[in-house]
């Protein structure tokens, strides 16, 4: 979003890291380059230490939560560790985080959270939980939204087809489930992009390819769409290659076939055997809804869409690299691990901290791009990772 939380705290070496596999608790090993944990000393809170217990998933997303939260810990001079779980075995990193002395601890969403949570309470230790429902016991709860984000998408793209001096147009909402970011993209266009309409179009088929040429065919059909918001990140390639088919098929059939536009908005339905229901059929909705603004015939001439999608996928980066895509929303997983270890570092020193924080997703542009590779290119070497 265009607010875009600073990602870049100075990359500085992390406290510590540990694991705790299964049933086996092995011992936590410090980084080789990080300073040696400060032993715990009752008198003083500086050196209590906090704790991740975070899922062994290997997953990019973690790596670059963990990488956050220890970036933090490492600039708060908070010793730190990593405990990792597999499985339904949370409880066993949470043991472990208090055998070796955790004061806090954060605890990553899994299987057996409420378990987990309830046991690092009986230690004693302050909880901050990585969870989208709230849990009963713990001091903090840092979730991410899951609403706004495609307000802030619809926003920018609206800012980007004004900036085109588009009069008129429509914007696409693009996915397998499209009904929640329809709607909320209807309502900031009506609210700020009068001029605009919006309709969907529902993804039918798990084979990309299949996917990518019925949504071809649908840009094909109706050019007056100017803007794409893709819900996924293997949606937001297709819909890349899709627009790109669309256009040499409208360059290979002269213009043909003719265009299909409606001033009602659109909604495809999820797929069914019913004929009348088929992949790029698009059954318009009740006479009661409000009718779409017209658009100009000239919108018709060519197939010029802005697409907005989801992921920093390598695929992702790649389009976006090559201008393919306009922005990418991501998941705000550096700015979850820092405010976690922020969290945890104020209740220790008594403090009082928010007992339940909301992180906005970022959206990353093409100039914006460098900041956010600069971060993965760390979690990479950290974690022996090769791509984001």
């Amino acid at each position: 979003m265009k607010r875009i939380i600073a990602l870049m705290m100075s990359l500085m070496c992390v406290a510590a890291i540990g694991c705790a596999h299964g049933e086996d608790n092995i011992d936590p090993t410090p980084s080789p380059n990080a300073p040696t944990p400060i032993p715990a000393d009752s008198s003083s809170v500086y050196h209590d230490m906090i704790g991740f217990v975070v899922s062994d998933d290997g997953d990019t997303d973690t790596n670059v939560l963990m990488h956050g939260f220890l970036t933090t810990a490492n600039e708060l001079n908070r010793p730190a560790m990593l405990f990792k779980f597999k499985g339904k075995s949370a409880c066993e990193a949470v043991k472990t985080a208090a055998e070796r002395g955790c004061k806090g601890i954060v605890i990553d969403e899994c299987d057996d959270m409420a378990e987990a949570v309830k046991l690092a309470k009986t230690y004693g230790m302050r909880v901050v939980a990585l969870s989208a429902e709230p849990i009963d016991g713990t001091d903090s709860r840092i979730y991410i939204d899951d609403a706004e984000y495609i307000r802030e998408l619809c926003s920018a793209l609206g800012e980007r087809m004004k900036e085109r001096n588009l009069k008129s147009g429509r914007i696409l909402v693009y996915g397998a489930d499209v009904d929640g970011a329809y709607s909320a993209c209807t309502q900031v266009v009506r609210e700020i992009y009068p001029m605009y309409g919006v309709i969907s179009f529902t993804r039918t088929s798990a084979d990309e390819q299949v996917a990518t040429d019925e949504l071809a065919e649908y840009i094909l059909e109706h050019r007056e769409i100017k803007g794409i918001i893709a819900l996924s990140s293997d949606e937001t390639s297709i819909a890349v290659e899709a627009r790109k088919k669309a256009s040499a098929l409208f360059k290979e059939r002269g213009g043909a076939p003719s265009a299909k536009p409606t001033n009602k908005p659109q909604k495809t339905p999820a797929p069914t055997e019913t004929p009348s229901q088929l992949p790029g059929k698009t059954p318009e909705l009740g006479d009661a809804e409000p009718t779409l603004p017209p658009f100009s015939e000239s919108l018709l001439k060519s197939i010029t869409i802005s697409i907005f999608g989801f992921g920093l996928t390598e695929k992702n980066i790649a389009h976006l690299e090559k201008n393919d895509l306009y922005g990418i929303c991501c998941d705000p997983s550096y700015n979850v691990g820092v405010y976690a270890a922020t969290l945890l570092d104020m209740m220790i020193f008594g403090k009082a901290a928010e007992a339940e924080m909301r992180v906005l997703r970022p959206i990353v542009l093409r100039d914006t791009l460098e900041r956010y590779m600069s971060v993965y290119d760390e979690v990479n070497r950290m974690f022996g990772t090769d791509e984001p």
